[in-house]
């Protein structure tokens, strides 16, 4: 997100850090990457750097349940599998991964060098449900033999469009403030709407005034 939530004060996100991973931060600074969640780079005396996450969980009732399964899943990768490359959450002092602070919950992960990191998307699935985004569709079949359909690749694609759509659509049902998110937002939602005309055109027998 482009902009630092005004309902998650500083302060609060100290708190949260000390409480939940006591980590003494001497400088928290929003980081403006990413669509979604919040982020801040957090620098401890020591000069020791953390990334921190916080997403909102208030507005449904399994977001929290949902996220947690995303970051354990995350966790189990890189610790029990032993996969390096996955930036995994760094776990709170009573083994948890997420501290709840107002109707946010915050996460904690640091690496040494760049990483991508989106948990909120870890989740079993056909391999279309990545490839549709990725690409290499013509190394995935030489890799595994297996060629990707293509009603599946199209299905995805039309559904994380919807998704976006309906995310960014919720914003502007209510009170809302021009931001650069939602400008973003408002962005995202006219190119979902120009490739996705069967959302606006309902189902056949729907009539239309």
């Amino acid at each position: 997100m482009h902009t630092a939530p005004a309902d998650l004060s500083v302060s609060e996100l100290r708190t949260a850090l000390v409480t939940g991973w006591r980590i003494e931060p001497s400088s928290i600074t929003y980081a403006s990457v990413g669509f979604g969640s919040h982020h801040w780079t957090v620098v401890e005396p020591s000069s020791r750097r953390w990334f921190v996450t916080a997403d909102a969980i208030a507005d449904s009732s399994t977001r929290l349940a949902d996220l947690n399964a995303a970051l354990r899943t995350a966790l189990a990768l890189r610790r029990d599998a032993g996969l390096d490359f996955v930036g995994a959450p760094v776990q709170r002092l009573d083994g948890r991964l997420l501290q709840t602070s107002g109707r946010y919950a915050i996460a904690v992960i640091t690496s040494n060098g760049p990483v991508m990191i989106d948990w909120d998307t870890v989740r079993l699935g056909p391999p279309t449900r990545d490839l549709w985004m990725i690409g290499g569709h013509q190394r995935y079949t030489a890799l595994t033999g297996r060629v990707p359909s293509s009603e599946q690749l199209d299905f995805y694609r039309l559904r994380w469009d919807l998704a976006d759509l309906c995310s960014s659509g919720s914003w502007f049902c209510r009170p809302h403030e021009a931001t650069a998110d939602t400008d973003s937002a408002g962005t995202v939602r006219l190119r979902s709407a120009s490739v996705c005309p069967l959302a606006f055109r309902g189902p056949p027998w729907a009539t239309q005034s």
